[in-house]
């Protein structure tokens, strides 16, 4: 059984991994990609396979789709999964989730009453380092986790025409925080689970005639006691990122995408975990899924629990905005 990709947007991430990981799994093909610009939807098509539709409406009403990746900007996120969901699809949408929580409750409300799976393309959780990671926590390897500091710093400075200008622009326009800071949101929900408070300070610093902000923190309590500081800026061009876990019997300093050996510091009897960074992350999400539709499953990781980066990322605005501590 071979099952049919719908892909919706012909975006950046689509073609430096989506398409390739769909058609790297072997029991999925693609059948459809959908564009506002109907010659790149044909482009796309006769690139990676399929046929190129230029309204949703015909991606969502071919029989061969059987599964809808949504890589549209986040704005169109909640949207076309609904449709999509309505149209008995399976959904894989791009990170963020949505814009807004309400958004990511109606999505998830959309595909529990069509009864088709929903997830989100939050790869890393598939990284063979990040495994070795989650089985430290949950084996108390690291003793009590008290805090994590996390920062992602970069420049980011698109001109008008910019295919990436909406990252800044509009209701798309989420800033480093939702852009790059999701998927650290996520990975810390996959270690320490739910959180229960957030405090954000959120600022245009440099670039202020953007709509989104250039730096953004988020200071998140989890219910586990855990502190996390969450830096993100898109406009510190000489730091490298920096990724720490810290419990009171070791500590991880190490970033999950690299491909360096990961040591526990404080716990030399450990030895150090050595794994390559997949020629294509997103393989693991994208195998999980395809297999979890054949097999009539859930997926690994449900729609819910990639919902809550997004339900952070707004708590911090939303603080940043009234100065207070928003409590989940």
């Amino acid at each position: 059984m071979s099952v049919g990709w719908g892909i919706v947007g012909c975006s950046d991430i689509v073609r430096k991994r989506a398409a390739a990981a769909i058609l790297a799994q072997p029991d999925s093909h693609i059948a459809a990609f959908f564009s506002h610009d109907r010659q790149l939807a044909d482009e796309h098509a006769a690139k990676y396979g399929g046929r190129g539709y230029a309204q949703l409406d015909a991606l969502l009403g071919d029989r061969d789709v059987k599964i809808v990746y949504v890589a549209s900007p986040v704005e169109r996120h909640a949207r076309e999964t609904m449709l999509a969901a309505d149209a008995g699809k399976h959904v894989l949408v791009e990170k963020p989730m949505a814009l807004a929580a309400v958004e990511c409750d109606q999505m998830i409300a959309a595909a529990q009453k069509n009864g088709i799976n929903c997830a989100v393309a939050y790869y890393a959780r598939w990284l063979p380092k990040v495994r070795y990671m989650k089985r430290l926590v949950e084996e108390g390897a690291l003793g009590t986790i008290v805090r994590a500091h996390v920062a992602q710093y970069g420049v980011f400075d698109p001109d008008d025409v910019d295919p990436k200008i909406w990252r800044v622009q509009g209701r798309a326009g989420g800033g480093a925080l939702a852009d790059v800071g999701s998927h650290r949101l996520d990975l810390l929900h996959y270690l320490l689970g739910e959180p229960a408070a957030v405090w954000g300070a959120c600022d245009n610093l440099t670039q202020t005639e953007w709509q989104s902000p250039d730096s953004e923190t988020a200071f998140v309590r989890y219910a586990c006691g855990a502190h996390l500081t969450l830096a993100c800026n898109w406009n510190v061009p000489h730091s490298p990122p920096a990724w720490e876990l810290h419990g009171t019997a070791g500590s991880l300093i190490d970033d999950p995408w690299s491909s360096g050996p990961l040591r526990v510091l404080g716990r030399d009897d450990l030895g150090d975990f050595q794994s390559e960074y997949p020629d294509n992350a997103h393989f693991g999400v994208v195998n999980d899924f395809a297999r979890a539709v054949i097999e009539g499953r859930p997926p690994e990781f449900s729609a819910e629990q990639g919902a809550w980066a997004t339900r952070i990322i707004e708590a911090a605005q939303r603080s940043a905005q009234t100065g207070q501590l928003v409590r989940f």
